[in-house]
């Protein structure tokens, strides 16, 4: 709710992956950072946020909104209507419009890019959470502006299942004439003011996500991840130890106790029933 805050401003790894757990099964997108610092570092705020995370009363996470399978498969609105609010670029809200980055990678399959409004030029500008995921060599988009982030590295077979019968969005049909596409799909102006109500009620089939998750983030920054998942296990390993040693020690004195009873009765005088007593 707040892109300006320290939570979503976190440099990301130069390379992490990202596991996305969707209702067509599970894909991995590795984002590197040399392609597109600006776009990289929000992907791994928003992934580390549970921004596309089914959660906080909804059933699904964010949807595959605008699926093409002659151009893109796009996602990134969240289904709750007050988070996307913050991150609409017309509400130009403190943090959320990402700085422009140079086009190092190109938009080829597999590749995913931040979706973005055209300027009077037609280049890329006011990206903020939305991502696109090529369907095709998409590479004229590179002069535009687009930056890709990242590449699908497994499950893009994934990618190619989900639903795309619904057509391209009712209010970006006159973007792409050339692509032929039947234009029953989202409104875009309803998906922000409404979210997962419009789309469930009027877009059911369309493919969602459960869980987007980073690969190994315990290995990054200061490994507080990891140490605080890591202290049941070690409190259970202390204890496992700690049992193991008293049950040997009271082994090894059952062992000796007879010697050191012997040593005492050896030396018995006066003091016998005293010392019977304190070894008793």
């Amino acid at each position: 709710m707040s892109p300006s805050s320290e939570g979503m401003r976190d440099r990301a790894p130069e390379e992490f992956i990202v596991d996305f757990r969707t209702s067509k099964g599970e894909f991995s997108v590795v984002f590197t950072r040399d392609w597109a610092s600006h776009g990289v570092d929000r992907v791994f705020n928003l992934v580390r946020n549970g921004f596309f995370d089914k959660g906080g009363g909804y059933e699904r996470g964010a949807r595959f909104y605008r699926v093409l399978k002659n151009w893109v498969c796009q996602f990134g609105v969240s289904p709750d209507p007050e988070i996307s609010a913050v991150y609409d670029y017309r509400n130009d809200v403190d943090g959320a419009i990402l700085p422009d980055d140079a086009v190092v990678a190109s938009n080829e399959r597999g590749t995913v890019s931040f979706s973005a409004a055209y300027s009077e030029k037609e280049m890329a500008v006011n990206r903020t959470t939305e991502l696109y995921i090529n369907y095709l060599n998409n590479s004229r988009l590179d002069a535009h502006g687009f930056a890709p982030v990242g590449r699908v590295a497994s499950g893009l077979e994934v990618v190619d299942a989900f639903y795309d019968l619904y057509g391209e969005m009712v209010d970006a049909c006159s973007l792409h004439p050339e692509k032929n596409n039947t234009c029953h799909g989202v409104n875009e102006t309803l998906l922000y003011s409404q979210g997962e109500a419009y789309l469930e009620r009027e877009f059911p089939r369309l493919d969602f996500i459960l869980s987007a998750s980073i690969r190994g983030e315990e290995g990054y920054g200061d490994n507080v991840g990891w140490a605080l998942a890591s202290i049941p296990f070690l409190a259970c390993a202390l204890a496992v130890c700690a049992c193991a040693s008293f049950v040997a020690y009271r082994k090894k004195r059952h062992r000796d106790r007879p010697q050191v009873q012997m040593v005492k009765y050896e030396n018995v005088g006066d003091e016998e029933d005293e010392d019977n007593q304190l070894f008793h």
